[in-house]
This record gives C-alpha cells, sequence and structure tokens, in this order.
C-alpha cells in the first residue's frame, strides 16, 4: 500500500490499457512532462469537445451496467477527462483522431513519443 497499482479484472486487457490507466490516472500527477500535456490537453477542449464528455456521462447515468451518480464535475475530473485524454493516446477509441484538434493530436503524439507507444 501507499504506491500506484492498476487492478486487473479482465484476463482480455492490454498492458497498453493498463499504462493507459497509471498514465491517465497517476503519471499525469507525478510525471512533469505528463502533467504539462495533461493540462495543456485538458485547458485545450473545445465546446465540442465539452459536449461529448456531457453526453457520455448522461449516458453513464442512463445506462444500468453504469449506474453514473456522481456530480458531473467529480465524473469529468476523475474519469470522463482522463478517458478523453487516453482515448487517441493508447488506441481505445477506433475513430480517435477525429475527436481531436490538430493542436491537441500533436500534443498527444508528444505523450505517445515520450512513452515509446507505437
Amino acid at each position: 500500500m501507499g504506491k500506484p497499482g492498476v487492478e486487473v479484472y479482465n484476463t482480455n486487457i492490454r498492458p497498453l490499457d493498463i499504462l493507459a490507466d497509471y498514465v491517465s490516472h497517476y503519471g499525469v500527477k507525478s510525471d512533469p512532462t505528463l502533467s504539462s500535456a495533461y493540462q495543456q490537453f485538458s485547458q485545450s477542449l473545445t465546446p465540442r469537445q465539452k459536449q461529448i464528455l456531457k453526453n457520455q456521462y448522461e449516458y453513464y447515468q442512463k445506462d444500468p451496467k453504469f449506474r453514473e451518480t456522481r456530480p458531473y464535475e467529480d465524473w469529468e475530473s476523475i474519469s470522463g477527462l482522463p478517458g478523453y485524454f487516453r482515448g487517441y493516446t493508447f488506441n481505445q477509441w477506433k475513430k480517435g483522431q477525429g475527436e481531436y484538434t490538430p493542436e491537441q493530436l500533436k500534443n498527444l503524439d508528444q505523450v505517445r513519443k515520450y512513452l515509446n507507444i507505437k
């Protein structure tokens, strides 16, 4: 205890997904390079992207398998924004590039390079 960790319940999980969880929940707070990239990303969200996050939140509230009950601000900071950051960076969104601005993609590509993600 007292150290970061990731619990894995799905045997089909990719190592890249484990790295994604670590980076988006711990690395962005403890590593200056990742922290800077994450702050830059979070401050660059467009109104359309903010609406995408709100739509995701509403979906998670209504879907019985998620049953999201946290206030939006808590969900956004703990789940929504980290998920958006991971989507393209760790190949978690199939059509990810279309959901980001060119500047964001440049920033996230730098994160990929920093982490040696192919």
